[in-house]
Protein backbone atom coordinates (compact mmCIF):
# COMPACT_ATOMS: atom_id res chain seq x y z
CA UNK A 1 0.00 0.00 0.00
CA UNK A 2 1.23 3.54 -0.79
CA UNK A 3 0.57 5.82 2.19
CA UNK A 4 1.16 9.57 2.38
CA UNK A 5 1.86 10.97 5.84
CA UNK A 6 1.74 14.66 6.72
CA UNK A 7 3.26 15.67 10.05
CA UNK A 8 0.96 18.56 10.82
CA UNK A 9 2.07 22.12 10.33
CA UNK A 10 5.33 23.87 9.38
CA UNK A 11 8.32 23.53 11.70
CA UNK A 12 8.20 25.20 15.09
CA UNK A 13 8.80 28.92 15.07
CA UNK A 14 7.53 29.51 11.53
CA UNK A 15 4.10 30.80 10.42
CA UNK A 16 1.48 28.06 10.59
CA UNK A 17 3.41 25.90 13.05
CA UNK A 18 0.31 24.92 15.02
CA UNK A 19 -0.53 25.01 18.71
CA UNK A 20 2.11 26.06 21.21
CA UNK A 21 1.97 26.31 24.97
CA UNK A 22 0.99 23.12 26.77
CA UNK A 23 2.74 21.24 23.97
CA UNK A 24 4.41 22.19 20.73
CA UNK A 25 2.18 20.70 18.03
CA UNK A 26 4.84 20.91 15.33
CA UNK A 27 7.36 18.92 17.37
CA UNK A 28 4.82 16.36 18.59
CA UNK A 29 3.32 15.69 15.15
CA UNK A 30 6.79 15.01 13.79
CA UNK A 31 7.65 12.65 16.65
CA UNK A 32 4.47 10.63 16.02
CA UNK A 33 4.55 10.95 12.23
CA UNK A 34 8.14 9.84 11.71
CA UNK A 35 7.67 6.89 14.08
CA UNK A 36 4.51 5.92 12.18
CA UNK A 37 6.39 6.14 8.88
CA UNK A 38 9.09 3.86 10.27
CA UNK A 39 6.55 1.28 11.49
CA UNK A 40 4.63 1.29 8.20
CA UNK A 41 7.84 0.80 6.21
CA UNK A 42 8.76 -2.14 8.45
CA UNK A 43 5.41 -3.69 7.51
CA UNK A 44 6.29 -3.40 3.82
CA UNK A 45 4.27 -0.32 2.90
CA UNK A 46 5.58 2.44 0.66
CA UNK A 47 5.47 5.66 2.66
CA UNK A 48 5.58 9.14 1.14
CA UNK A 49 6.46 12.02 3.49
CA UNK A 50 4.01 14.82 2.64
CA UNK A 51 5.27 17.15 5.37
CA UNK A 52 5.88 20.80 4.46
CA UNK A 53 8.38 22.54 6.73
CA UNK A 54 8.98 25.84 4.99
CA UNK A 55 5.73 27.55 3.91
CA UNK A 56 5.45 31.29 4.68
CA UNK A 57 1.80 31.03 5.84
CA UNK A 58 -0.80 28.53 7.01
CA UNK A 59 -2.69 28.74 3.69
CA UNK A 60 0.52 28.13 1.71
CA UNK A 61 1.25 25.18 4.01
CA UNK A 62 -2.12 23.59 3.24
CA UNK A 63 -1.68 24.18 -0.49
CA UNK A 64 1.80 22.61 -0.47
CA UNK A 65 0.66 19.59 1.55
CA UNK A 66 -2.16 18.96 -0.93
CA UNK A 67 0.24 19.31 -3.85
CA UNK A 68 2.68 16.83 -2.29
CA UNK A 69 -0.09 14.30 -1.67
CA UNK A 70 -1.80 14.76 -5.04
CA UNK A 71 1.51 14.31 -6.91
CA UNK A 72 1.61 10.69 -5.72
CA UNK A 73 -0.60 7.72 -6.54
CA UNK A 74 -1.54 7.19 -2.88
CA UNK A 75 -3.91 4.59 -1.48
CA UNK A 76 -4.24 6.51 1.77
CA UNK A 77 -3.30 9.94 3.13
CA UNK A 78 -2.97 10.78 6.83
CA UNK A 79 -2.42 14.21 8.34
CA UNK A 80 -1.40 14.19 12.00
CA UNK A 81 -2.56 16.94 14.35
CA UNK A 82 -3.07 17.50 18.07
Amino acid sequence: MRIGINCGHTISGTPGSGAMGYLNESNETRAVGYKLMELLKQKGHTVIDCTDNESPSASANLKNICALANAQPLDMFLSIHF
